[in-house]
C-alpha cells in the first residue's frame, strides 16, 4: 500500500463529479495530507499488521517523502514492534510524479474538452 485516501483524492473526486479542470486543493502534492477516511485506513493497516503472527512480520519500512505517505507509514510503525525493525526509510525514488505547472489540473473525461492548457495538435490527415 502507497498511501491511504488524501485529501487530493477527495478533491479531485469532487473536482471529477462537477466537471471541474482545476482540483481545489492549496497543498502542493508533496504536501497533501490524509484525508479522515485515509487516517482509517492507515490505522486499519496497522492493526491489520499487528495481527501477523511473528515471522511474518515487516522487517522494512520503505515509504516516500509525501506527508501522507509518511503518516500511513506512521500508522504502521505504532503497531509494529520497533526492535524488530531492520530498516525504516523514506526513500525519494518512491515519489509519484510531478506535473509542474499543470499540478491541480484534471484531465478532462473526454477529448472533446480539451483542457484550456493542454490543446490537441492540429491534423492534416483530419482536415485540421
Amino acid at each position: 500500500m502507497r498511501h491511504g485516501q488524501s485529501t487530493g483524492n477527495v478533491a479531485r473526486d469532487a473536482a471529477e463529479a462537477e466537471k471541474q479542470l482545476l482540483i481545489a486543493i492549496a497543498e502542493r502534492d508533496v504536501d497533501v495530507p490524509l484525508s479522515e477516511l485515509g487516517a482509517r485506513q492507515a490505522q486499519a493497516l496497522g492493526d491489520w499488521f499487528a495481527t501477523l503472527p511473528p515471522e511474518q512480520q515487516a522487517t522494512v519500512v520503505l515509504y516516500s517523502p509525501y506527508v501522507r505517505a509518511r503518516q500511513t507509514a506512521q500508522a504502521v510503525l505504532a503497531r509494529l514492534d520497533a526492535d524488530s525493525l531492520a530498516s525504516v526509510v523514506a526513500d525519494e525514488r518512491l515519489r509519484e510524479k510531478e506535473f509542474g505547472i499543470l499540478d491541480r489540473w484534471r484531465r478532462p473525461a473526454h477529448p472533446s474538452r480539451p483542457s484550456p492548457i493542454c490543446r490537441p495538435r492540429p491534423n492534416p490527415e483530419r482536415g485540421q
